[in-house]
């Protein structure tokens, strides 16, 4: 029997040391590893190339398929990867992100596969629809009875009430001036008037105070533009900002922040790379200091959201992103919680004064530990989702509305389906539990220190909260380095830095709703019982978005005001695109770079009532288009006793103006507009809000009719309102033309079939109508127009088309009435001089430090009407060195000879030398423009920013001190050591507020050999370091308690930081070849590498980590 056990032991041995060897082969020894490093830095980097896009690269049948990707090109030869992109035959290039060195492109399967060839990118991915839809787990209604302990009180729990009593300073505490973007699913803006998201003293008599900051959608298909439709956005802005407007037991954490509402989720939880990355980038040039991201996909450390992301933090801002519910299981953060630069947030159960069960664990796939921290993250409160604005107690405050004192602004009366996000406890609150309500709780807390510290780089505040945390129980990968407290982490930071500096002045947008279009009768006239019956009495309202989308489209009857919140809804769904060198690009595939806004006033600017809107659309910041969007209330003939205009007719209908500007060197051949439209009118009257009424909704899209015009070459549907129990036998039609060029391609079909033939840039129309009334489908049509054969540098072209709407009693009279619109809009409106300089945008960085030249390019353009003989364009610098002392740098620029619609770039340069807080000013229009308001629209003419410069030399003989090395302690879960051939990987993170010159490592203690230590260390950023580190335990060992230290000096520092390194070995059990450790993780483990990232894991495992090493 002894033999027999003896020869299995002997077999055992032998079968294991090929495991050994493979292990050895992977984690090679220092020597080994530095060599391999030295061996390969001339060689080709293997470009990363996620999963499912390698797999529709690798098969032949799918090589005609057409994909989008996002391409990361080496930042260093970002041009001549672009150059080299452009030369691949049927690859179109859909988006620049040169913030971080990215573009967006599609092709076909087969021409993408040329991009491998192309040595400068670093990385191809797939931009397929991602869902960050959770499931909310049991928690959310288990663990709720209805008492009022359940709910978090977060104030209480992270320490942040009393931080300026602590801190003895009089500024606040609240997160003044601090500007927090929520990238999520939008926020609810006309339910928030009145409630915790609209201003900040919550008096209805000062509405002016906004709390919204701006609001831009990275996702132009949804309906009302920037509305949330899930509940996710409103809820997150609320946790971290919110005022308590309608309960003071329920105020965020920092209520005197801004929130700047960047969305980039859609109603049904899908976004995309570009969505995101869009709004990264456009959040970091409107001012964010902090970045809200409070959900996830599934992604990897390197992906491009993760890398855009690092790119942000070194640009100053700081970004917040869960580690995801998907708990207790290990190696759970997807995308964005992998990032480097993120604060990774866990969520803390106050209840159980533990992690939360549900909160995602490192480590994260490049093996570094995960979370960073915790915050409260069960049963915390926010508001949710009304969609219904408290009008009536603004104007119980005092505030004036004028046109908008009867107007219900958020959907016409019948049903709306309010979303349920989380638990509602009440009709204004909801409650959720998750590792997303623990983020938007640290970006509060962010906020809170931003604003005492404004000097504080991204990584300093990181540090003082991870420095500060309540110690957990439990081990780094499932808690990181604990609970937030506040004031303990603004304690630690006043230590190295001081409160004197404060942000500044900062100006938000003042429209609510900047894409909101009015028609209206403001004067009564309709209303006259002794106007002649072709006076139609009705009002528009639409919902309309920078790329001049209608997502909705409501009239009324404006004579009738005891109804006046009956109102059909339409919904156009319209969209224009350009087609040029056989490619196109839909108008909501453009950047914005700046939104559309009222230049003139709501209630009209002269006799007319005329209004104008303008927005600004762009294209590899070569290719612009103006966007201008005009209307008049009225047609008049001459005046009555000299003053009273003799009005003639009410102007139902919109002047499009899309001025296409050419500023770079390239030409665009055969140069075509096209526009598209649904025919769905009357929605209300199936009651389509309601979801499970998918019938009604089919009915309300089927029943329209549409018709095309030869002789004034438009296109137009009507419907009857007929049907439900508000019908009113009315008709409603509207119809496009252009006035400005003549139509060459149309048709008219099914909605779907011409809004596939435009995405895919099939512009082949046949110039006819397969309109059949027996025929149910949902309708549209689609028109074409040959602007120009040839754009070249430095031109342009000018389009411009009416959107007429009729409505009366009759269907005949209702299209009478719209072409008439057609006609008068084109020969019979005022045309009144307009003065609009703008500036278009300016990309800054948050931070910076101090000598460092900072540099600035500025769009400029003259969006008005009027020639500007001269002007100037002033830079500014504004630096308060004291109460009564500001010092400021000044630049002054004269343009002359400026023609309406030029664009015109400046550039300035500045050398800060001097730390503090600095408030940046981009000014178009000179002083007697800007004080004697000689400007139409004077926001346009001013672009402020706050720039923070810094000088941490300070900081230098304190540097031990500032330094996080994450984990804490090793190995940790879910690597542990116990039996031979064991093993514990880890890239260790070093985090440094400031540059490091040097840091030195060494390993001491009890068989230091067993450490396999890299003394080459990774930079993903420049202050964040990757130290690749593994055990394994070799197969002859003495068991017991092994005592090892890694010791950092930075800086040649001589008194180190210490990792310790800590475990026992126990008798070997004859189960090694048995586990699940050697028999799953080693083939899981066969891409994992040590490369220019250290230690990684290549692809997503099959299992989680929890589950190979769970049955030991």
């Amino acid at each position: 029997m002894k033999l027999i056990i003896k020869k299995l032991s002997l077999l055992f041995l032998f079968l294991s040391l090929p495991i050994t060897v493979l292990m050895n082969s992977l984690l090679v020894d220092t020597t080994t590893y530095s060599n391999f490093q030295e061996l390969n830095e001339n060689k080709p980097k293997e470009i990363e190339i996620n999963k499912d896009l390698r797999e529709l690269l690798n098969d032949p049948s799918q090589q005609d398929l057409t994909a989008t990707l996002i391409v990361k090109i080496n930042q260093e030869y970002y041009k001549q990867g672009l150059q080299s992109i452009h030369s691949i035959v049927g690859l179109k290039v859909e988006k620049y992100f040169n913030s971080f060195s990215m573009i967006q492109v599609s092709g076909r399967i087969g021409c993408l596969n040329e991009l491998r060839k192309i040595t400068y990118i670093e990385g191809i991915y797939l931009d397929a629809p991602q869902s960050v839809e959770r499931e909310d787990n049991l928690y959310n209604t288990l663990k709720y009875s209805g008492f009022s302990e359940d709910i978090a009180n977060v104030s209480d729990i992270i320490d942040s009430e009393n931080v300026a009593k602590s801190l003895n300073t009089n500024k606040s505490d609240k997160g003044k001036e601090v500007v927090i973007a929520v990238l999520d699913s939008g926020i609810d803006i006309p339910g928030q008037i009145g409630g915790d998201l609209d201003d900040f003293d919550d008096n209805s008599s000062t509405l002016l105070d906004v709390k919204l900051y701006g609001a831009v959608s990275m996702v132009p298909y949804e309906p009302l533009y920037y509305t949330d439709f899930r509940g996710s956005g409103t809820y997150h802005a609320g946790v971290a900002s919110g005022t308590g407007g309608r309960n003071s037991s329920f105020v965020g954490v920092a209520p005197e922040s801004f929130i700047l509402n960047v969305k980039v989720v859609d109603s049904v939880g899908l976004t995309y790379y570009t969505c995101v990355i869009s709004g990264l980038e456009w959040a970091l040039s409107h001012d964010a200091d902090i970045l809200c991201i409070p959900w996830e996909f599934p992604g990897l450390y390197n992906d491009p959201l993760s890398t855009a992301i690092n790119k942000v933090v070194e640009k100053g801002a700081i970004v917040i992103a869960p580690a995801g519910d998907n708990g207790p299981a290990y190696t759970t953060p997807l995308t964005p919680g992998q990032s480097l630069g993120a604060i990774t947030v866990g969520a803390y159960d106050h209840l159980q004064d533990s992690v939360a069960e549900f909160s995602g664990r490192g480590p994260t796939y490049d093996l570094r530990s995960t979370p960073d921290l915790l915050a409260p993250g069960m049963n915390v409160v926010g508001p949710r989702v009304i969609l219904e604005p408290d009008l009536e107690g603004i104007e119980e405050g005092g505030i004036d509305l004028g046109i908008f004192s009867n107007f219900n602004s958020s959907l016409p009366d019948f049903d709306v389906e309010i979303p349920i996000f989380g638990t509602p406890i009440d009709e204004n609150y909801t409650m959720l539990s998750s590792t997303t309500s623990a983020t938007a709780v640290v970006a509060g807390a962010c906020a809170i220190l931003v604003s005492l510290y404004p000097l504080a780089n991204p990584e300093l505040i990181k540090i003082s909260l991870m420095k500060t945390a309540t110690p957990p129980l439990e081990q780094t990968n499932v808690a990181g380095f604990g609970l937030i407290n506040v004031t303990a982490a603004a304690l630690w930071l006043n230590s190295y830095l001081s409160t004197n500096t404060s942000i500044g002045l900062r100006i938000p947008q003042l429209t609510i709703y900047p894409g909101f279009l009015i028609n209206a009768d403001h004067r009564g006239i309709t209303g006259d019982i002794t106007q002649p019956e072709v006076w139609d009495p009705y009002d528009i309202y639409a919902m309309t978005s920078t790329q001049a989308m209608i997502s909705a489209m409501a009239i009324t009857n404006s004579s009738d005001t005891a109804n006046f919140t009956k109102m059909d809804l339409h919904l156009p769904l319209n969209q224009f695109a350009l087609s040029f060198n056989d490619t196109g690009y839909l108008f909501s595939e453009l950047e914005v770079y700046r939104e559309l806004g009222n230049i003139t006033d709501y209630a009209g600017y002269d006799d007319a009532d005329y209004c104008r809107w303008a927005g600004v659309l762009g294209l590899f910041e070569e290719l612009f288009v103006v966007v201008i969007i005009e209307t008049w209330g009225y047609t008049y003939d001459g005046y009555i006793l000299s003053t009273q205009p003799n009005y003639t007719s009410r102007m139902t209908g919109f002047k499009f103006s899309f001025n296409i500007l050419n500023i770079g060197p390239k030409t665009f051949n055969n140069l075509s507009l096209h526009s598209y439209f649904k025919a769905d009118l009357y929605m209300n009257e199936y009651n389509i809000t309601d979801p499970y009424n998918f019938a009604g909704s089919l009915n309300a899209s089927y029943d329209d009719r549409i018709y095309y015009e030869p002789s004034i070459q438009a296109i137009y549907c009507i419907d009857n309102y007929t049907e439900g129990e508000e019908a009113t036998n009315e008709s409603t039609c509207f119809g496009f033309k252009s006035t400005s060029h003549s139509l060459s391609k149309w048709e008219i079909n099914s909605s779907d079939t011409l809004f596939f033939d435009l995405v895919n840039h099939s512009y082949q129309w046949s110039n006819q109508s397969e309109f059949n009334m027996e025929i149910q489908k949902d309708w549209g049509f689609i028109q074409s127009w040959n602007l120009t054969s040839q754009l070249g540098p430095h031109s342009r072209v000018n389009f411009t088309g009416i959107l007429s709407i009729g409505k009366s009693n009759s269907s005949e009279r209702c299209i009478n009435h719209m072409k008439q619109v057609f006609h008068k809009m084109q020969t019979n409106v005022t045309h009144p001089s307009i003065t609009d300089l703008a500036i278009i945008m300016t990309r800054t960085p948050r931070m910076g430090e101090i000598y460092e030249p900072f540099s600035s390019t500025s769009y400029i353009i003259n969006l008005g009407n009027t020639y500007i003989d001269s002007t100037e364009f002033w830079f500014v610098a504004n630096f308060s060195t004291g109460p009564e002392e500001t010092t400021l740098f000044t630049s002054i620029k004269n343009i002359k000879n400026w023609n309406p619609m030029e664009i015109r770039t400046v550039k300035n340069s500045w050398i800060p030398d001097t730390e503090g807080s600095y408030s940046l000013a981009w000014i178009i229009g000179g002083y007697e423009v800007i004080f004697f308001e000689q400007d139409d629209s004077l926001l346009n003419n001013y672009q402020g920013r706050t720039i923070f410069i810094y000088d941490y030399q300070q900081l230098r003989p304190h540097i031990r001190d500032l330094i996080i090395l994450s984990p804490e302690q090793f190995p940790i879960d879910p690597f542990i050591l116990e039996y031979p051939g064991d093993f514990a990987l880890v890239n260790i993170t070093l985090i440094s507020p400031i540059r490091l010159s040097s840091f030195d490592l060494t390993v001491t203690g009890h068989q230091p050999s067993m450490v396999i230590l890299d003394q080459k260390k990774f930079y993903d950023l420049e202050r964040h370091s990757i130290i690749p580190m593994s055990i394994i335990v070799p197969m002859f060992y003495k068991e017991g308690l092994y005592l090892l230290n890694l010791n950092c000096y930075p800086n040649s520092q001589t008194n180190p930081l210490i990792i310790p390194i800590q475990f026992r070995l126990e008798n070997y059990k004859g189960r090694i070849m048995f586990d699940g450790i050697h028999n799953k993780v080693i083939p899981d483990f066969k891409t994992l590498n040590v490369s220019q990232f250290g230690l990684k894991i290549d692809t997503l495992l099959e299992e989680r980590l929890d589950y190979i090493f769970g049955n030991f």
